[in-house]
C-alpha cells in the first residue's frame, strides 16, 4: 500500500448526514455505518487517529429534536447530558428547571448559546450564523458601525468563476 498522503485528516460530518432516512435527528445504523468505516481506516494503520467531538454530536441532536414537538422532551435531555459533563452538580439542579421550562424557541436559542461556548475556536460559529440566519451582527471598530443584516449576500460567497466557467447552470 502506497504511504498515506496525509498524516491527519479532520472529518466533519453534517446532521443531516447522520439523520439517514429520518430526515431528523440521528440515526444509529448510519452512524454504526460511519463509525465502522472510520475504525477500517484507522485499523490500516497504527499511527492513524480518529477523533469525533461527542459534545458536537449532542447539540446536532438537540437542535434537530427541537424542530420537532413530539422529540422536544428528548431535545432538552441531549442538552442537559452535555451539560452534566461540565457543570458541577449544584449548578445543574439551576440548568434543570431553567431547561425544562423552556419552548422550543427557547431551546433554540439556549443550544445556539451552548454552541458557542462548547465549539469555541473550531470555526462552528461563522457557519452558525449562516446556517440559522441570525438577525444582524452589528461591530464597532475605530469609531464606525458595521452590520451585516440577516440574509445579507455577504453571508454566502459566490462560486469562484473557474466553477462557473466548467458548469455555467451553475448559478441557477
Amino acid at each position: 500500500m502506497d504511504e498515506p498522503k496525509y498524516k491527519r485528516v479532520l472529518l466533519k460530518i453534517s446532521g443531516e448526514a447522520l439523520a439517514g432516512e429520518k430526515h431528523f435527528g440521528l440515526d444509529f445504523q448510519v452512524l454504526g455505518q460511519v463509525a465502522d468505516v472510520i475504525k477500517e481506516c484507522v485499523n490500516r494503520s497504527s499511527s492513524d487517529r480518529v477523533s469525533i467531538r461527542i459534545a458536537e454530536m449532542y447539540l446536532i441532536a438537540a437542535e434537530a429534536g427541537s424542530y420537532l414537538p413530539a422529540e422536544l422532551e428528548k431535545a432538552k435531555g441531549y442538552l442537559l447530558d452535555l451539560k452534566a459533563k461540565r457543570l458541577k452538580p449544584e449548578a445543574m439542579e439551576t440548568q434543570r428547571t431553567k431547561v425544562g421550562a423552556m419552548d422550543a424557541e427557547q431551546l433554540r436559542t439556549e443550544i445556539a448559546d451552548e454552541r458557542a461556548r462548547e465549539l469555541i475556536g473550531e470555526g462552528h460559529r461563522w457557519m452558525d450564523l449562516r446556517r440559522t440566519t441570525r438577525p444582524a451582527i452589528v461591530k464597532t471598530y475605530k469609531d464606525r458601525t458595521y452590520t451585516l443584516n440577516a440574509n445579507d449576500a455577504r453571508y454566502t460567497l459566490p462560486f469562484p468563476q473557474s466553477a462557473i466557467d466548467s458548469n455555467p447552470e451553475l448559478n441557477d
